[in-house]
């Protein structure tokens, strides 16, 4: 199984290709969560989108109260099942790295 950090990275760096938007990354006691905000992308773009999610342990949709909402994805080294939801992540995480616009 590769490194949970190194999976993030990779995952980090297609989103902001993709998408144009900061990713961040905090590490975790068991992997790394990464969190962006959620944009508007057009119907292929999307589907890429949520490949690349897809590819992550668990991942969902954290709605703000303004409207907004932030997309999250957690790697972890226990290659735990996939779980895709919505709301928040299931341990808040202290954010750390930052991905940078490219």
């Amino acid at each position: 199984m590769t490194d949970p950090a190194d999976r993030a990275w990779d995952a980090a760096a297609q989103l902001v290709a993709l998408t144009g938007e900061e990713v961040r990354l905090a590490h975790l006691a068991d992997g790394v969560r990464l969190r962006f905000r959620a944009p508007s992308l057009a119907y292929e773009s999307h589907l890429e989108l949520l490949r690349i999610l897809g590819e992550s342990d668990s991942f969902g949709h954290e709605r703000r109260s303004d409207g907004g909402g932030e997309l999250w994805a957690t790697y972890s080294g226990a290659g735990t099942p996939r779980s895709h939801r919505c709301g928040p992540p299931s341990r808040p995480g202290q954010l750390g790295s930052r991905v940078s616009r490219q």
